[in-house]
């Protein structure tokens, strides 16, 4: 016989449990203060070190990041649970980039305290005659050895010296200084480091040196003289009487000028070729030319002031960017007997274009941008017509 009565309880208190647990609150997850510290293999602290925390799994939480205080400690408020964690350390501080597959925070007392290890590998960084750089940077780069995992540690010169700190393994270093002061940057390597070791660089090599002469055959000061090759390249910011000194090792080197801001009128080139086997005298000389004229709107003729104006060659790397003066009046100098093209934008407007202008003897060149006719009808979809640039046949000065 049926138990009504029963079935009427159990149906009861079925809906009465769901009514309940929709009701309860879902408890809010706990949130703790972790704290800890990173510290060099010598117990110094690691000072504006950024640490990244990303949850592995449960909830997906934003990154965490995090600096470390001048005394290496820091401090985060993150839910528990298990975490990868990267550390970043301070630009240029002999220190990699660390990454912690797994750390697990399971309670108030969880503590995260990181100390560098590693080889102590220090050294210095001379120029010609021996003469100790000070504001060179050295950076490894290569595996470490069994595991050949990827390790970069940059370092700054303290003084005369660096200190880098890296595991065991086989390593490139790239030495360079920070300045166009003519030292060559210089790859060395691969090192096989395999117990703390004192390393010396020599930013030497042959002496390169030279005036800069401007088309009127005065020296140009400012500009920025380079010899590149995939080997090593240096820099030199030429003196008040053009002159520049560069030191490179043997071997075969393009050279290039880049008058910049100091000269922005005349057009960056390449002057060639160097097989460096000595010391060399190589003066280079800016002649060119000369392109002078006014950019002018269409129709009516009128001047159209503080236009842009970008030259580049089409033959042969070089350019130049300057902006007309309120006469809309310009004056470049580009590469003799080469091909160049030309863009120019007038305030608020986008650029036109003019390719393929050959430089022969300085000319005077008129530029215009023409602006299109309007059709009688055009669909609202439809882009309109663009302006043009036109050249005015040019007049040998």
């Amino acid at each position: 016989m049926a138990r009504p009565g029963r079935f009427a309880l159990l149906v009861a208190l079925t809906l009465l449990g769901q009514g309940s647990c929709a009701e309860i609150p879902t408890a809010p997850r706990p949130v703790m203060a972790l704290h800890g510290s990173v510290a060099t293999p010598d117990g110094e602290p690691v000072s504006s070190a950024q640490l990244y925390f990303r949850r592995i799994a449960g909830p997906k939480e934003q990154e965490l990041r995090v600096f470390t205080r001048p005394d290496g400690t820091f401090a985060l408020n993150l839910n528990p649970g298990r975490y990868e964690i990267y550390i970043v350390p301070p630009y240029a501080s002999g220190l990699a980039d660390v990454h912690v597959d797994v750390f697990a925070v399971i309670g108030p007392s969880t503590r995260f305290d990181y100390r560098y290890e590693g080889l102590r590998i220090e050294g210095a960084v001379t120029g010609p005659a021996g003469v100790a750089v000070s504001n060179a940077t050295v950076d490894f780069f290569g595996l470490t050895a069994g595991a050949n995992e990827y390790v970069d540690a940059r370092a700054k010169m303290s003084g005369s010296a660096f200190r880098v700190f890296l595991p065991p393994g086989s390593y490139m270093a790239l030495v360079r200084t920070s300045n166009l002061d003519g030292l060559p940057r210089r790859e060395f390597g691969w090192l096989d480091l395999t117990t703390d070791s004192t390393l010396n660089f020599p930013l030497t090599g042959r002496h390169v040196t030279g005036r800069v002469l401007d088309p009127d055959g005065l020296p140009m000061p400012g500009v920025e003289i380079y010899l590149q090759s995939s080997a090593a390249s240096a820099g030199f910011l030429t003196r008040a009487d053009g002159a520049y000194d560069l030191y490179v090792p043997d071997g075969f080197y393009r050279q290039l000028g880049l008058p910049g801001s100091a000269h922005p009128h005349i057009m960056s080139r390449v002057f060639g070729y160097l097989n460096v086997t000595g010391d060399i005298t190589s003066d280079l000389d800016f002649s060119g030319t000369w392109w002078t004229g006014v950019v002018r709107d269409s129709p009516g003729g009128a001047a159209i002031p503080l236009a842009s104006l970008y030259a580049s060659c089409l033959t042969e790397p070089g350019s130049l960017f300057v902006t007309c003066d309120a006469g809309g009046a310009f004056r470049i100098l580009v590469i003799k007997g080469a091909w160049h093209r030309i863009r120019v934008a007038a305030p608020g407007e986008s650029d036109v274009e003019l390719a393929a202008i050959p430089a022969g003897a300085d000319s005077t060149l008129e530029l215009t941008i023409e602006q299109p006719a309007a059709p009688w009808s055009r669909p609202a979809e439809e882009p309109g017509p663009t302006p043009a640039l036109r050249a005015a046949p040019a007049a040998a000065e």
